[in-house]
């Protein structure tokens, strides 16, 4: 019952809403006000809509005296026909109430007050399996209490170990406590447990009534479960729609990078995870976005070949995602091993990203929790990783347009400085001085290539590479084979040499060590002659790129013309001063 007004002196003593009396208490607010019109707890009314408040002294006082009050009422069996009536009441809850399926700790609730304000049941409490936890169940919810019951149970295990109990199908039975496997489709799926005062109702529960229990109850968890998923695979489905629109108008590829790791990682609520692209050469891994992983795992993924017995690798390799559970222990998840223990890694998935039927890189997602991938799971990131592919290509197309853009600009400035050039000398200076523009280089040799006497002349060069000392005479080679510059000049055809060392057509100059190093080597063209030779060298092998290439391939052209302008200027000058001289 309500009461209208409180005496002043109650005024000092906190008042506390239906919401939180039932949180305090363990139960549904519809439960509280229940027990209010039954006169178990006293409410008072407040401002015009007449909300219920509570004294927490008088909350305190029930819930210390647990179910002992509503135990001196019915601490016997109800009669037969009350008792069915509590029974279908149960059943109506657990089937038409407003948490039958909505979620499971829902389901969990409804179960338990349903159990506790119908059946008199003193105290109640659910347990669920847990995704990535095996074994034990945990604790859903609880009501009656005075202290909360254990945070796992064992669904094995008897209801009390110093009591002799029995076991009914799935339901164990102890003089004071029924412990009722939630089981659906033949898998466990959590467990009830109900207990009871000496002398209390819940002896006189029917078994078979019990078993009705915990099959709608676990029909409703799996309902449940099943909405749930689906709730969250339509979030994650419309967030997969709005990441690729997002990221289909990013074009910045750094940017595309980070976004895509942040939001993988987010939607698969990942530990950790990271990006690879595969680029050309020995060790195609590089890094392009990490998050939470350490720089020694970072620092092993470099060293991965195509041959290397990784995860990451065959995923890539065969175009298809891979779990691996376990990561850190299970035998023949290869060489990343010790850094997943080191990382404390249990659960790795790894996603590659395609386009066009070839893997641009791989995505990882990793957790540091046992976690299950189910296919739809697995299929969404490989929809998603799909979309980041896309976003990749674009970026880099974009990248690859504006580079080689910027790269004929310069091409078209530094050609037109050079034709305003006559001195060849001075054309090779230019070269030598403004080429880092066009591509990126530890050394550049310019060689005029002189016919008559069978030799490429180096005229401009840089030496970073080469040490002190002079060495215009060593870099002086023969036209044709011995050299790449030789070769180069005979043949006319350019050379991307990303490993120059173990080259054969090539030599080590003379007074330098012998180091890794690419070169890009290409003819100057006039006529469809070689009248000179560009050579860029870089430390470190695949340094160089087809872009590269056809960038300086071009540029060679225009220097070519600008060099034949200038020797036929300077012939002329020649001839005109021989001519001044004789007249």
């Amino acid at each position: 019952m309500a009461h209208g007004a409180r005496e002043h002196s109650e005024g000092r003593e906190a008042l506390v809403s239906v919401g939180q009396a039932a949180a305090l208490l363990g139960v549904h607010p519809n439960t509280v006000r229940s027990w209010t019109d039954a006169g178990r707890l006293p409410a008072y009314r407040i401002n015009a809509r007449g909300d219920r408040r509570y004294r927490s002294g008088d909350v305190q006082r029930l819930l210390a005296e647990g179910t002992a009050a509503e135990g001196t009422a019915t601490d016997a069996a109800p009669p037969p026909g009350r008792r069915v009536d509590a029974e279908l009441a149960v059943l109506g809850r657990l089937t038409t109430g407003p948490g039958a399926a909505s979620n499971p700790t829902a389901v969990c609730r409804t179960a338990v007050e349903a159990l506790r304000s119908h059946l008199r049941v003193a105290r109640a409490a659910a347990y669920l399996t847990r995704e990535g936890v095996e074994g034990h169940l945990q604790l859903e919810t609880h009501a009656g209490y005075q202290t909360s019951p254990p945070a796992t149970l064992d669904p094995g295990h008897a209801a009390d170990p110093n009591e002799e109990g029995s076991s009914v199908a799935d339901i164990l039975i102890g003089p004071l406590r029924r412990q009722l496997t939630l089981r659906a489709g033949g898998e466990i799926v959590g467990a009830l447990v109900l207990e009871d005062d000496p002398g209390g109702p819940l002896a006189g529960v029917a078994l078979s009534f019990l078993r009705m229990v915990a099959t709608a109850v676990a029909a409703n968890v799996i309902t449940a479960r099943v909405l749930a998923r689906a709730k969250r695979e339509v979030t994650r489905s419309r967030a997969l729609r709005h990441v690729a629109q997002e990221l289909a108008g990013q074009l910045d590829l750094s940017t595309v990078l980070d976004d895509i790791v942040d939001r993988t990682r987010t939607l698969f609520d990942a530990d950790k995870a990271g990006l690879w692209l595969v680029l050309e050469g020995e060790f195609p891994f590089h890094v392009a976005a990490v998050r939470g992983l350490g720089d020694s795992f970072v620092a092993t993924t470099r060293t991965l070949t195509w041959d290397s017995p990784a995860v990451g690798v065959r995923a890539t390799r065969e175009r298809r995602s891979i779990v691996v559970r376990n990561a850190d222990t299970r035998a023949g998840v290869g060489a990343m091993q010790p850094v997943y223990a080191g990382e404390g890694i249990k659960t790795a998935c790894l996603v590659p990203l395609v386009s066009h039927d070839q893997a641009l890189g791989v995505i990882g997602l990793y957790h540091t929790r046992d976690r299950e991938w189910p296919d739809d799971e697995i299929a969404l990131a490989q929809s998603f990783a799909n979309q980041a592919a896309v976003a990749i290509s674009n970026a880099r197309l974009y990248r690859a347009v504006a580079d080689q853009a910027a790269r004929i600009q310069s091409i078209q400035d530094l050609s037109s400085r050079l034709n305003r050039l006559t001195d060849v000398q001075a054309i090779a200076d230019a070269i030598v001085a403004e080429a880092s523009s066009l591509a990126a280089y530890h050394d550049i040799r310019i060689y005029l290539v002189n016919w008559d006497e069978g030799f490429c002349e180096p005229i401009a060069y840089t030496d970073r590479l080469l040490g002190e000392g002079d060495f215009h005479e060593r870099l002086r080679v023969a036209i044709g084979e011995g050299s790449f510059t030789g070769w180069v000049a005979e043949h006319g055809e350019p050379l991307l040499i990303n490993d120059a060392l173990n080259d054969l057509r090539g030599h080590t100059i003379e007074g330098t060590d012998d180091i890794d190093e690419s070169m890009l080597v290409v003819p100057m063209l006039f006529e469809g002659r070689a009248v000179g030779v560009v050579a860029l060298s870089k430390l470190g092998r695949d340094q160089f790129s087809n872009d590269d290439l056809q960038t300086m391939a071009i540029f060679a052209g225009y220097a070519a013309q600008a060099i034949a302008s200038a020797s036929a200027y300077e012939r002329m000058e020649l001839q005109s001063t021989e001519l001044a001289r004789q007249l």
